[in-house]
């Protein structure tokens, strides 16, 4: 089954999708459906858009604890300020059923970007970290955003497909290292 990450034309829903048992996201289970950019190397390897193969790492060798068996996703494209904050207040009173220490979001667009950070802020509100990885990291800092890790491209903010698949992993790896860094500052 292929499941979509962006359903909607703008972000009034928010969507889980389980990860329980996937030790990396594969393009034959997860797709990228986006209007804003060119979504082909997400679509190649969604682990670009969400690191789930570092983090099952991290969680085998434990550097984190367990990684959550759920995804949230939802569409930033074309949402207003106001609806980005409304939707951010909707997943933060959710988000607390999963039980999570923080949270990582990633975004990819512009828009994406500025209804992450109100997300991210919400969410953050009710006590939880938040760190966002994005290559749009002015709109991130403008939005208000707290922790920021830069991405590599707008395009794939966890991945670098120039570059040979172990030394795009090693890439990868220090991004999520230098969130869960950002993360332990809080957290401590």
């Amino acid at each position: 089954m292929r499941l979509s990450w962006c359903r909607t034309k703008n972000a009034k829903i928010c969507l889980a999708y389980s990860i329980q048992g996937c030790e990396a996201l594969k393009p034959d289970k997860y797709e990228v459906s986006h209007q804003g950019y060119d979504n082909q190397y997400v679509n190649a390897d969604p682990n670009r858009l969400l690191p789930v193969d570092i983090m099952r790492e991290l969680e085998k060798e434990g550097i984190i604890g367990k990684l959550c068996d759920i995804f949230l996703t939802t569409a930033g494209v074309m949402t207003s300020t106001e609806e980005g904050i409304r939707l951010g207040k909707r997943i933060a009173s959710s988000i607390r059923q999963y039980e999570v220490d923080a949270v990582i979001i990633t975004s990819a667009c512009g828009t994406s970007t500025r209804c992450g950070t109100y997300i991210g802020k919400e969410i953050e509100n009710i006590g939880i970290s938040v760190v966002q990885g994005t290559n749009l990291t002015r709109i991130a800092i403008d939005s208000g955003s707290v922790r920021i890790v830069k991405g590599n491209n707008v395009c794939y903010p966890f991945g670098n497909p120039q570059l040979p698949l172990e030394q795009e992993k090693e890439q990868r790896r220090r991004l999520v290292m230098e969130t869960l860094n950002q993360l332990q500052q809080v957290i401590k």
